[in-house]
């Protein structure tokens, strides 16, 4: 199974609020794009209104983080939104491109990332499984209180994390390249 995710990050004065009145329907959009829309009209526009309040107050809103083929995420430490999946890419591909439209139609600027070329790249320099390196970089960017990694000492957490990975020997100069590696590519991450 791979990992894939395509990211929205938000460019120049464009900010959360900014998505408030596009918001809905990309919502709505990617719930009946992956097979989840609430057949109950109130469910629906109960997590529009919840996200919606957020954006319009220029907060980070929730997303949709339920179990699902593809999950729409706003990280904690950018102003950005992301979809993964864990399954094909395609998948990705269709609903990136309708929220591209939506995006700028509404003016919105933005710039599209797409995490799992640098994942690969890690992956095949220190031949560790993409889904495993996938992991490791969430843990590293969210702990399980989800606060941002930008709050923590970052070499401790990934030196927690690559130590809990019982594959990789501890002594192993392989770690630390890993690690290097994973620090290098959250600073990129998040732009430093």
């Amino acid at each position: 199974m791979k990992v894939s995710s395509i990211h929205f990050v938000l460019k120049g004065k464009s900010d959360y609020k900014s998505l408030a009145p596009v918001f809905p329907d990309i919502l709505k959009m990617f719930l009946a794009e992956i097979g989840q829309k609430p057949e109950e009209e109130e469910i629906l526009q109960m997590l529009i209104d919840l996200n919606v309040s957020d954006l319009e107050l220029n907060r980070k809103p929730e997303g949709y983080n339920r179990k699902g083929k593809v999950r729409l995420v706003f990280p904690m430490d950018s102003k950005e939104f992301y979809l993964k999946t864990y399954g094909k890419a395609d998948d990705l591909k269709t609903i990136a491109d309708k929220i591209s439209e939506m995006l700028t139609a509404a003016k919105i600027k933005f710039e599209i990332k797409d995490k799992k070329k640098d994942i690969d790249d890690i992956s095949k320099r220190y031949k560790l499984n993409s889904n495993e390196v996938y992991s490791l970089m969430e843990d590293v960017l969210y702990d399980s209180n989800g606060f941002s990694a930008l709050e923590m000492d970052l070499e401790k957490e990934i030196e927690r994390i690559m130590s809990s990975k019982s594959d990789l020997d501890s002594n192993n100069s392989q770690l630390e390249k890993v690690m290097d590696e994973l620090e290098q590519y959250y600073l990129r991450y998040v732009g430093l």
